[in-house]
């Protein structure tokens, strides 16, 4: 009886462990600031309260980044693709993965906002890349 119970507390002690980490499987870390020009907000999981974006900040999935007037940021991802954000530009990624065994990068931005510039490095293997804005969708095939 005694170990029956162990055994179940230790089940729901896992389970319980296991969903508070769940929030934390979105916040993969898939890049980092490379360039921050005067006034940028770093939105982490694209959540209020806004963070000043600071050079080599990481920068994950679900984050949002906002740049104000005359104020730029660069990001260099884990794929060495660099994208730039021009002043009064809202991003947020949406998601991004790199297969390391194949090369393979699939990756999503929403610009609500403004301009982006990305430059996606030739060795990559067969890039998937979306940018997203309210009216179209771009896309960067292998």
């Amino acid at each position: 009886m005694e170990r029956k119970l162990i055994i179940l507390a230790t089940a729901i002690f896992l389970m319980v462990f296991a969903s508070s980490m769940a929030p934390m499987a979105g916040a993969e870390e898939v890049g980092s600031f490379t360039q921050v020009v005067k006034s940028v907000d770093h939105l982490k999981g694209g959540k209020s309260p806004a963070q000043p974006a600071k050079v080599d900040g990481k920068v994950a999935i679900k984050d949002g980044v906002e740049t104000h007037a005359d104020s730029r940021a660069q990001m260099k991802f884990v794929d060495n693709t660099t994208m730039i954000v021009a002043p009064k530009s809202k991003v947020t990624i949406e998601d991004y993965m790199v297969d390391r065994k194949t090369g393979k990068t699939k990756a999503a931005m929403q610009v609500f906002q403004g301009l982006v510039r990305t430059v996606v490095p030739e060795e990559a293997a067969t890039p998937d890349f979306q940018i997203k804005t309210t009216t179209s969708i771009m896309g960067i095939r292998g």
